[in-house]
C-alpha cells in the first residue's frame, strides 16, 4: 500500500482538490443520487473555488506517489467539516479515515468540542464507523435550487 501524507493545502494544489472533488462525486455518488443531480453538483466548484479556502487555511491534502487523492475543508469558526473527499481510485485505503483524524485533531487543539457535517447519502455509513450520529435528514440546495438529500451528522470529541 501507498503512503500518503496529510498536509495543509498550498495554492497549487486547487486544480488537483477540484478534480478530486469532481470524480468522486461523479463516480461515487451515481449509484445514490440521479445523473442530473450528479452532473449539476459535480459541475458546481472551480478551482478558483479552492483557491479561496486554502487561503483561509481551511482544506488539509491527502498527498501520496501521483499527486492529490484526497482532501478535507474543515470550519474553525462553525465546528462544520465542510467537505472530505477522496478520489474513487483510492477508496478504502484509509485516506478519508487519516484525513478525519487530522481534522479531528486539529479541532481539539483548537477548542472545538463537536465536528458536524452534512453526510451524503452514500458516505453516512463511513461516518457512523468513526463514531458520528445522525441527527436526521437534511438537505443541501445547489445555487440552482436543486436539493441533494443527506444525513446531519455530530460526533462530541474527546
Amino acid at each position: 500500500m501507498a503512503k500518503f501524507r496529510i498536509r495543509t493545502a498550498a495554492l497549487q494544489d486547487a486544480e488537483a482538490i477540484y478534480r478530486v472533488h469532481k470524480q468522486s462525486i461523479s463516480r461515487l455518488c451515481s449509484g445514490v443520487y440521479s445523473p442530473v443531480q450528479v452532473d449539476e453538483w459535480a459541475e458546481l466548484r472551480t478551482p478558483q473555488h479552492y483557491e479561496e479556502l486554502i487561503n483561509d487555511g481551511r482544506v488539509l491534502v491527502a498527498k501520496g506517489p501521483g499527486g492529490v487523492v484526497g482532501f478535507a475543508v474543515f470550519s474553525t469558526e462553525s465546528g462544520e467539516l465542510e467537505a472530505l473527499y477522496v478520489h474513487p481510485e483510492y477508496v478504502s485505503h484509509g485516506i478519508g479515515s487519516q484525513l478525519l483524524a487530522v481534522v479531528e485533531s486539529q479541532a481539539l487543539n483548537q477548542g472545538i468540542s463537536a465536528i458536524t457535517l452534512n453526510a451524503t447519502l452514500n458516505s453516512a455509513a463511513f461516518y457512523e464507523r468513526r463514531g458520528y450520529s445522525s441527527l436526521g435528514p437534511t438537505t443541501y440546495r445547489l445555487p440552482s435550487g436543486m436539493e441533494l438529500p443527506c444525513v446531519r451528522m455530530r460526533r462530541t470529541l474527546a
